[in-house]
């Protein structure tokens, strides 16, 4: 069983968020599930990845993981919408002040 720090889990929570998402940087396809795209961030022991899909009517739903050494230790799963396109550009900008 791993150990966990959970205040460093936090801190990498944090800036795989801020470097990733929230930075617009470009996603990573995943060519076995359709339409589902995401990002991977990885620093020493510790791995990110948000992977999520956005339907056709707008709605998405994902999930995001952290593993150490190979196990996961924290997730959580998300969905809804954003039904006007700059909600987009606050919702990030809002993220990347709040990673701070």
């Amino acid at each position: 069983m791993t150990n966990v720090d959970w205040i460093a889990a936090e801190e990498f929570f944090l800036e795989a968020a801020q470097r990733t998402y929230a930075a617009d940087v470009p996603e990573v396809k995943n060519p076995n599930v359709s339409g589902e795209r995401g990002y991977r961030y990885e620093r020493g022991e510790l791995s990110y990845l948000d992977r999520y899909t956005v339907g056709t009517n707008g709605w998405s739903f994902g999930q995001t993981i952290i593993w150490q050494e190979d196990q996961p230790i924290w997730w959580m799963h998300y969905h809804g919408r954003a039904r006007m396109p700059a909600v987009t550009g606050f919702l990030k900008d809002a993220l990347m002040a709040a990673y701070v």
